[in-house]
């Protein structure tokens, strides 16, 4: 039997197609509206599934689909339901197979994701027949012989099937971007395994959280754009990454116990780099940051009397942290119960 997406893959060249499902086990929700457009897959990373309570849910979305939403791309995005399962669900790998060759009537089909969601996306880059991929700190895959150096992640490395169908998110030919930090071993180890035609972005001393890290310093939105048009500015990239000097999170990163290349001398000289910009951005860095507090706490006392202001304040305070993750699950909170209104 057909599943709904399928059906909708069938009917949308006469009308778009918007909904949800669960698939082998898998949350998708799809928007699908003009095949000239490009079709973008996204996979969501690892804590960001969604909950069984939210599965029939119109305004519950996976990673990446609102955004994709907003730009009129046509979308289809997968989320894990309640836990981490990394996409490992052979009924999941059945519903893929069988869903592969109706997206073939789009122009262009893409691929997105972070993490465990580039894992997804890389996994199934070949049998979905993707045209490229941008992947963000990707997890290449978690079986023993593969990557024997990955540490993290033990649950799902020790619960989860790792030699059935699909099991390597690296195997694949289509070319791509693979966004990551090169200081960080364990990320690095997993970019080494990807195919000659994926070009390799260094972005330095971030850890895994490339895309918060390229959000905060204001280049993610145009990263994809270009990765969406198939064009890359290097200069422009080496240019921008070289703010992250001025970004105190770069130095806080260096000087944690990720950076296993971190010295005594080195520690000595990250150390009087950062103190000297903390002088350079002045009082003004810290007050912003405050203020950005404050607002967040206006905007919780305001939560029952005054559910619109609190609202308001939150996304201005979304604005200011967009990295933010406690504020904007509030946002999201207190904006659906207000359309729940009667």
């Amino acid at each position: 039997m057909k599943n709904c997406l399928i059906k909708a893959l069938e009917k949308f060249s006469q009308n778009p197609q918007t909904g949800q499902t669960v698939l082998g086990g898998v949350y998708c929700k799809y928007h699908l509206s003009d095949s000239s457009r490009p079709l973008i897959v996204t996979f969501s990373h690892a804590n960001n599934f969604i909950g069984t309570e939210n599965v029939e849910d119109p305004d519950a979305s996976p990673w990446g689909y609102d955004y994709l939403l907003k730009y009129k791309f046509n979308a289809i995005s997968f989320s894990c339901i309640n836990k981490n399962t990394w996409y490992r669900e052979d009924d999941f790998h059945d519903e893929i197979k069988e869903l592969a060759p109706y997206i073939q009537s789009f122009n262009t089909r893409l691929g997105y994701g972070a993490s465990m969601g580039a894992f997804g996306v890389g996994a199934f880059a070949s049998i979905l027949k993707l045209d490229r991929v941008l992947l963000l700190n990707p997890i290449s895959t978690l079986n023993k012989s593969l990557a024997p150096f990955e540490t993290r992640f033990k649950p799902a490395r020790a619960s989860l099937d790792w030699s059935n169908q699909f099991h390597d998110g690296a195997n694949f030919e289509c070319p791509g971007l693979v966004v990551f930090d090169p200081i960080f071993n364990l990320d690095h180890q997993h970019c080494n395994r990807y195919n000659s035609k994926v070009r390799k972005v260094k972005l330095a001393g971030v850890g895994h959280g490339v895309a918060i890290h390229l959000l905060r310093l204001g280049v993610l939105k145009k990263l994809f754009f270009d990765f969406v048009n198939d064009s890359y500015d290097t200069d422009f990239y080496s240019k921008e990454f070289r703010k992250r000097k001025l970004y105190p999170p770069y130095y806080r990163w260096l000087l944690s116990d990720e950076n296993t290349h971190l010295t005594a001398k080195r520690k000595e000289i990250i150390l009087k780099h950062f103190e000297a910009l903390q002088g350079y951005l002045g009082d003004g860095y810290y007050v912003y940051r405050k203020t950005t507090n404050l607002i967040r706490d206006a905007a919780l006392a305001l939560e029952q009397t005054n559910p619109e202001l609190s609202v308001t304040l939150l996304e201005e305070a979304v604005r200011r942290r967009p990295d933010g993750v406690f504020i904007k699950k509030k946002l999201k909170e207190l904006s659906m119960s207000l359309k729940a209104l009667p």
